[in-house]
């Protein structure tokens, strides 16, 4: 599915909320985001908050676990002792999450994953985009671009993320280097999503190569740190 933007999200949200026992209740939602330094998170913060005011029966209680697995893991417990009706999570790491997230859908209380998947199944349902196959896009459209030679770098998103690890995988799927020689990726680093941390990355690479053909990014702060 692609990532539901606000009123989508709260389509999904009353879909789950539904149930005959919930009528004339109110409803709270808890939503942790595994980092708001990323803009288009905030943005889908804010269009969550603009499609939840619409409905005076509904909260939803915003977190952000500032790129730390540990306090994201404390909002899924605090979400649950607190009883909430509904958990939207976006989690920074897969398998750090995959335990918090399961304990609270085994404790009833229905789980949205949103972006970035945990492990099993132990999760109401997840909304996100195809990640490997927006690598595979880029690799392929990088081989065309580059005519099937040039030095490449790549600047990855936080590889104990899912779509870090499908990025890269889709990518080098359709860069399709082992067919390709003229194809080189010289720098490869984890930068966490992060623009600052691609930046300081970007410099590392410069320094230690004299030419490089094109960079590709997981996302778009870390191509603007890598451009600056």
């Amino acid at each position: 599915m692609k990532v539901a933007r606000g009123p989508a999200l709260l389509a999904a949200a009353f879909v789950l909320l539904a149930a005959p026992a919930h009528a004339q209740k109110r409803h709270v939602i808890g939503m942790s985001q595994c980092n708001l330094g990323e803009p288009w998170r905030q943005q889908m913060n804010a269009d969550v908050r603009n499609a939840a005011a619409a409905h005076p029966g509904l909260e939803v209680i915003f977190k952000d676990a500032q790129n730390d697995s540990l306090v994201q893991r404390s909002h899924v417990e605090e979400f649950v002792s607190q009883k909430v009706d509904l958990i939207v999570i976006s989690p920074r790491e897969a398998a750090a999450l995959t335990r918090p997230v399961a304990q609270a859908y085994e404790a009833g209380v229905p789980v949205i994953v949103l972006d970035r998947a945990v492990l099993g199944d132990k999760f109401t349902c997840f909304i996100g985009a195809d990640n490997r196959q927006i690598g595979r896009a880029a690799g392929e459209w990088i081989r065309k671009t580059l005519g099937g030679k040039g030095r490449i770098v790549e600047l990855m998103g936080l590889m104990t993320s899912t779509p870090g690890q499908d990025r890269h995988t889709g990518f080098r799927e359709g860069l399709d280097a082992a067919h390709h020689p003229g194809l080189e990726v010289v720098f490869e680093a984890d930068m966490q999503w992060l623009e600052p941390n691609a930046r300081r990355e970007m410099e590392s690479a410069l320094a230690r190569f004299p030419r490089i053909d094109l960079v590709y990014a997981h996302n778009d702060p870390g191509a603007h740190g890598a451009y600056l």
